[in-house]
């Protein structure tokens, strides 16, 4: 028994003098005098706690006494401890070694639980970090709530040490972690794992970040941002999960270089840089305003052929009419005049997915066509066919999701090595005005993937009945690396055209059937679209197919 925490136990009157002179005199024996030996890459340990986590009636005065396996830095305690509810004032720290007293500021509470936790970013002397956070409740009342939210953050690298933390929106929720720490902290483990345990009932929204400072706010810019997908409602004693997907934020303003009308039912705004993983946050704060009249925006969409084009179709605009675009925080909105010119001119395809020329095409093909201007289509399932190596009537299905875009997928994978030709039937789309597309003529080909040097991953998906779930394989040898799939009807999937290697398999719902994951924001904000994570690593060998996985969406 560490000699410390025989002190400490002594000092509590746990047993006499006498016996703790014996205790220490054995110990030092059994000890022996320090010697050399293989490095310290062991990390440090709670031993001892008291009072004991879960004591109720605890004097509201009394200090927390905390003893570790090991001496501890005083700077990587005071920057992993986090105490709910939080204090106006620091709570003053004593490092002794390994034995650490802290002192509240204010009297344990009888009303509610006061947790202590100690992340994992407790290191000791040679920077050996806790392997996971340790919650400590206590009570001067008679009941610890016992409430607990867990999940995994979920990261390319760096999983551990993540600030994750939770606002209860039942009490006036004020969400700005810039600015204000957040009532709830924890850190992650090694694995990426967390628990924001003790908690009572209510609804909690939870947001994670590097916090690589230390500073316990959020730094815009530079700490990677986990939104989850809903917030987490808690009964009494309740238990609930959460994973999170943090990623990096781009935070630089973008402000719109011109604002034009292309004729008097188009309007298009250019951004000095490409907007796509802000898109929704500028379609969300933009508008057009008319000095004399409210100009009606019938539909409003980013440019499939360059993301810094942000398109507006409109009612029919007045002939030298000002027209405003605005954005929030803008000062200076830019302007352009009405058009007079008249909508003659029909949709054409800009972008698409294959395109012609494309080689080492999955079997199970997914792709989409994109247009300048917003498409009608009149049947779609004679909108688009396909021949594979010049048979006719390869079944496809199409849909629609985007006001320029038109999506589809086949309905059985082709068979590998195939010589594929889609065709675009240009009578049955027209624009919003009732023209019709200009070209006369449209189709790509490209060729299915030889698998003679590539596997795949098949499955089935349950426990979701959402019919937008996207499977994604993420290469753990080069984590950039990601294939991704549609879950078909019958809930199967199969991931084709693979390297040999580990993968990891995760999934999302699909909200806005884009085929990208939505990480959701801050401000405005909006949650990130629902995912879950493959417990298993799948092992990929060319030439082969790993079948049967099984994967639970879990809640």
């Amino acid at each position: 028994m560490d000699i410390a925490i025989l002190n400490l136990l002594a000092n509590k009157g746990c047993f006499s003098g006498e016996l703790l002179i014996l205790l220490i005199l054995s110990g030092c024996a059994a000890m022996g005098p320090p010697g050399g030996g293989p490095e310290d890459k062991e990390p440090p340990e709670i031993v001892y706690v008291e009072p004991a986590s879960g004591t109720t009636h605890v004097d509201p005065n009394t200090p927390i006494y905390v003893m570790f396996s090991e001496p501890v830095t005083a700077a990587s305690l005071s920057e992993a401890l986090y105490i709910t509810p939080p204090t106006a004032k620091k709570p003053r720290i004593k490092v002794t070694g390994s034995q650490i007293r802290i002192t509240l500021p204010d009297p344990i509470p009888s009303d509610q639980t006061l947790v202590i936790t100690i992340g994992s970013g407790v290191s000791d002397l040679r920077r050996n970090q806790m392997d996971e956070s340790i919650s400590i409740a206590l009570t001067a009342g008679d009941r610890i709530s016992s409430g607990k939210i867990s999940g995994k953050v979920f990261v390319d690298k760096d999983p551990k040490g993540i600030l994750v933390s939770a606002w209860n929106v039942n009490d006036s929720l004020e969400l700005n972690p810039t600015e204000q720490l957040a009532p709830l902290m924890t850190q992650t483990d090694m694995y990426g794992n967390y628990v924001l345990d003790y908690l009572s009932e209510g609804t909690y929204r939870i947001i994670c970040w590097d916090d690589q400072d230390r500073d316990r706010l959020l730094d815009m810019g530079k700490d990677r941002i986990g939104i989850g997908w809903d917030d987490v409602v808690l009964e009494r004693d309740s238990i609930a999960m959460q994973n999170l997907f943090p990623v990096a934020h781009d935070t630089t303003r973008l402000r719109p270089l011109l604002f034009s009308a292309q004729d008097n039912r188009h309007m298009s705004v250019r951004f000095a840089v490409p907007a796509e993983e802000r898109a929704d946050e500028i379609m969300e704060t933009a508008r057009i305003e008319g000095t004399s009249s409210e100009l009606e925006v019938i539909d409003s969409w980013w440019s499939s052929a360059d993301s810094s084009q942000l398109i507006y179709l409109t009612a029919p605009q007045i002939e030298g009419e000002e027209y405003l675009f605005h954005m929030q925080g803008d000062t200076l909105p830019l302007s352009c005049i009405g058009s007079a010119m008249p909508d003659t001119v029909g949709p054409r395809v800009n972008a698409s997915y294959p395109e012609t020329g494309t080689k080492n095409v999955a079997g199970k093909v997914e792709g989409w066509i994109g247009f300048d201007d917003k498409i009608i289509v009149d049947d779609r399932d004679s909108s688009l066919f396909m021949t594979v190596s010049d048979s006719l009537d390869e079944k496809i299905a199409v849909w629609q999701n985007e006001p320029h875009i038109l999506r589809w997928t086949v309905s059985d994978p082709i068979q590998a090595g195939s010589a594929v030709q889609l065709s675009l039937n240009v009578a049955s789309l027209s624009d919003y005005t009732g023209n019709f597309v200009v070209d006369s003529v449209w189709n790509v080909e490209f060729t299915i993937y030889n698998p003679s040097e590539m596997g795949s991953i098949t499955g089935s998906m349950i426990g979701v009945e959402s019919e937008t779930v996207v499977v994604v394989a993420s290469q753990i040898e080069r984590r950039s690396k990601r294939f991704q799939t549609t879950v078909a009807e019958d809930k199967s999937f199969s991931v084709e055209h693979l390297p040999e290697g580990n993968f990891i398999l995760w999934a999302f719902l699909d909200e806005d059937a884009d085929g990208v994951y939505g990480h959701g924001n801050l401000n405005p904000f909006r949650y990130s679209e629902r995912f879950a994570i493959h417990p298993d690593t799948v092992q990929v060998r060319a030439r082969w197919e790993t079948g049967g996985v099984i994967f639970k969406f879990s809640e």
